[in-house]
């Protein structure tokens, strides 16, 4: 048998703009993570090299790559930025070009 009670409603229909708002603010939590992640690692990878601890710095500065490329592709940091750390980072382990 078919609902045939009275009391059901429609769902209250929301403006575009408040679902806007409610993406708006989902998408600025996940990009703000990634941001996050990627100076943590970038901060980690600055304290391996100033403790010298040789074994893991590499494996660091791949994944602080990683993060880089990736938020870069989703165009949480442009890609002239995600360049620049990675240039500087290089740098500063010593693998970049020297004057």
């Amino acid at each position: 048998m078919a609902n045939t009670s009275t009391g059901d409603k429609k769902p209250k229909k929301r403006s575009s703009a408040e679902k806007q708002a409610r993406t708006g603010l989902r998408r600025h939590r996940v990009n703000q993570m990634i941001r996050t992640s990627l100076s943590s690692a970038e901060r980690k990878f600055r304290e391996l090299v100033k403790a010298g601890e040789k074994t893991k710095i590499n494996e660091q500065l791949q994944m602080v790559f990683s993060i880089a490329d990736r938020a870069a592709k989703k165009n949480i940091i442009s890609r002239n930025a995600a360049s620049r750390k990675k240039s500087r980072l290089s740098k500063l382990l010593g693998n970049g070009k020297k004057k």
